[in-house]
């Protein structure tokens, strides 16, 4: 698990100043929304916190891939502001956003997979443009496992 992280960030983060978030933090979060975030996003979370990654666009660009991009993981305080006043404050579903691509389209999960602990819950992608929600992963693990195997290809 962490080797993929420490992976993904060494290829990837651009955010000199990135601050990874508190374990009250993260806790006061889950208690507001009455949730348990997954353990591999919560690591991330406490390891790295709100890296920034505009060169995953061009990696996928350049190896002609079908994937998304992300560029920003969000920091709880925007996470927060994002559900109060943001994209998916207006979402028809209840959607914990975790991070953006280059268009401002918003990565999460969804708040009632998070309300039951039964494995991993998937990512989802919000599409502001098309106003859909589709999963683009079966866990926050392997969706940044993806970015970091781009090398292979």
């Amino acid at each position: 698990m962490t080797d993929a992280f420490k992976q993904f960030f060494d290829l990837f983060n651009e955010n000199e100043k990135n601050a990874p978030e508190t374990e009250q933090d993260v806790h006061s979060f889950e208690k507001k929304y009455q949730i348990k975030l997954p353990v591999d996003y919560r690591y991330f979370l406490l390891t790295y916190g709100d890296l920034w990654t505009p060169d995953v666009v061009n990696v996928i660009d350049d190896n002609h891939l079908e994937i998304d991009d992300v560029q920003q993981f969000l920091p709880i305080d925007r996470i927060l502001h994002d559900k109060e006043f943001e994209w998916t404050a207006k979402l028809h579903v209840d959607m914990i956003p975790i991070a953006s691509d280059c268009m401002g389209n918003i990565f999460g999960f969804m708040t009632e997979d998070l309300k039951v602990s039964n494995g991993e819950p998937k990512i989802y992608l919000f599409d502001h443009d098309f106003d859909t929600i589709e999963p683009v992963s079966n866990s926050f693990k392997d969706w940044i496992i993806q970015f970091v195997d781009i090398d292979k290809f």
